[in-house]
């Protein structure tokens, strides 16, 4: 999902669409508990293995950071619908002006 994909495809400015992809992204992040349990999940499993073995903290910010990244990922995948429908509600963009403007 691209603003730029997603400004042709349902004829409004990449910049309205970067607002939607992620005003929905931070919907979908905060909602949906596939993506709190997976952040509460790597994140346990980064803790436990800096306590158990702290040598290994490179190996747990890693995780932490990977975590982190796919967290991201999940809450874009889950907003990928609420951004079709925010996008195809928006007015479509004509020679640089809305046409209700």
């Amino acid at each position: 999902m691209r603003a730029e994909a997603i400004s042709q495809e349902f004829g409004i400015s990449e910049a309205r669409a970067r607002e939607i992809i992620g005003k929905e992204t931070r919907r979908a992040l905060l909602r949906r508990w596939q993506a709190w349990a997976w952040l509460l999940v790597m994140s346990g499993v980064a803790v436990a293995l800096y306590l158990w073995q702290p040598g290994n903290a490179p190996g747990a910010l890693v995780i932490g950071g990977g975590a982190m990244l796919v967290w991201y990922q999940i809450g874009r995948y889950f907003a990928d619908p609420a951004v079709r429908v925010a996008a195809r509600a928006s007015p479509p963009v004509h020679g640089g002006r809305t046409p209700l403007a």
